[in-house]
């Protein structure tokens, strides 16, 4: 005969407290209900479980063995309890994402989400895809919880809190005609008069004027490309036998992608900081998660500048 586990986790009560008016109160109902309990227990189980007289209660040796089974099924009803409670709490907690056009086929944007997903199944994301100005202002609003992407301007970081997830380098793509290609590194004192092509960036304009500040300072002529895409860009500069620019999670050595060679720059001057941004203040446990992971997410799989550098990677989007 099966015996009903609901019972059993009554005569765990019983045995924890050492008597049956305690556990009565510890339950929260009347003691002769406790006491028909573990009567209908013994009853299915087939064997006495407590030793009971009028001044002492003791396990029988078929409950003290019986106990440790009662207690494990205690556990499992609490864990169990426990994942309901964190589903619901996630359900009801939706994490609404912001995250920049121009990290679409980043690795590190899939990477974090999916290691999100996989750590903390129970919270549902939203995620949407603009330009940066369009998402800080969301932010603002209350319509979204993070932006990811290159960190809100100085001047519009009023009220927001920032943490860096990692750093994409510039390097310049230069033509195998030209005799800078052979260099295992350039400077941008060397660009000086050279056309160099751009990304126009029409999503976050900001970010590459401010991106590419350093090499516009050396009068280097600048020509930005008729499609906001790194192969468009590239093949458009290879056309006109002119530099480019390439972004890359690490400084990486000289090599060749797409016909032409792709050169780090010397001291790394171009770089876009990738950062999580949330208002400052209280958030929701499912915002206050995600922030927590963000941040141990970088340290464990970026934990220098910038990461992955290998020649191949496939880093960039539209900006």
């Amino acid at each position: 005969m099966a015996f009903d586990p609901r019972l059993a986790l009554t005569f765990v009560a019983i045995a924890k407290e050492g008597s049956f008016t305690r556990a009565a109160e510890r339950l929260n109902v009347a003691q002769p209900w406790v006491s028909e309990q573990l009567k209908r227990l013994e009853t299915q189980v087939g064997f006495p479980l407590l030793e009971r007289s009028t001044r002492h209660m003791r396990l029988t040796p078929h409950g003290a063995r019986f106990l440790e089974h009662a207690k494990a099924l205690l556990e499992a009803q609490t864990a169990a309890q426990a994942y309901v409670d964190d589903v619901r709490q996630g359900e009801a907690e939706t994490l609404r994402i912001g995250a920049v056009y121009v990290l679409l086929r980043e690795p590190v944007r899939a990477e974090l989400i999916a290691a999100f997903a996989q750590a903390c199944p129970q919270v549902r994301m939203e995620i949407a895809n603009g330009a940066a100005d369009e998402l800080l202002k969301r932010l603002g609003d209350g319509e979204l919880d993070v932006v990811l992407g290159f960190g809100a301007a100085a001047e519009d970081s009023r009220g927001l809190e920032e943490a860096r997830i990692c750093t994409r380098y510039g390097h310049l793509m230069t033509p195998l005609s030209d005799p800078l290609s052979a260099c295992e590194e350039v400077s941008l004192d060397q660009m000086a008069g050279r056309t160099v092509v751009l990304n126009p960036g029409r999503a976050d304009s900001n970010l590459v004027r401010r991106a590419t500040a350093p090499l516009a300072a050396t009068g280097a002529r600048i020509e930005f490309a008729p499609e906001s895409n790194d192969l468009t860009t590239t093949v458009y500069a290879r056309s006109r036998n002119a530099m480019c620019v390439r972004w890359l999670p690490g400084p990486t050595p000289r090599h060749l992608w797409e016909g032409m060679a792709c050169l780090p720059i010397a001291g790394s001057p171009l770089r876009m900081e990738v950062k999580l941004t949330a208002v400052r203040g209280p958030r929701r446990p499912a915002v206050r998660r995600f922030w927590g992971f963000a941040r141990r997410f970088r340290e464990s799989a970026w934990p220098s500048e910038g990461g992955p550098s290998a020649p191949g990677a496939r880093i960039g989007g539209d900006a």
